[in-house]
């Protein structure tokens, strides 16, 4: 194997070796990015109100085209009634 071809060698592999740190880093970022979303998620659902001995069900609706969150309250006597 000439010279030639171990320096070729190595540059390759170091460009393969900074790739693959990169793929590792974005997935990460990925990762937490996505984690932190789905905790959000979980706070939201595990929301409940009362307002004296009446328990009150949130709805949260995401409204994407407005960039705004809307929450409907529903009263279970009035909607019972």
């Amino acid at each position: 194997m000439g010279k030639k071809t171990k320096e070729h060698r190595k540059k390759v592999a170091k460009r393969n070796q900074r790739i693959s740190e990169e793929k590792t880093k974005v997935q990460r970022q990925f990762n937490k990015l996505l984690k932190e979303e789905m905790d959000k998620l979980q706070q939201n659902e595990e929301l409940n109100i009362q307002m004296g001995d009446k328990p009150l069900n949130f709805e949260f609706v995401d409204g994407q085209e407005e960039q705004t969150t809307e929450i409907s309250v529903t009263n279970e006597e009035s909607v019972n009634e």
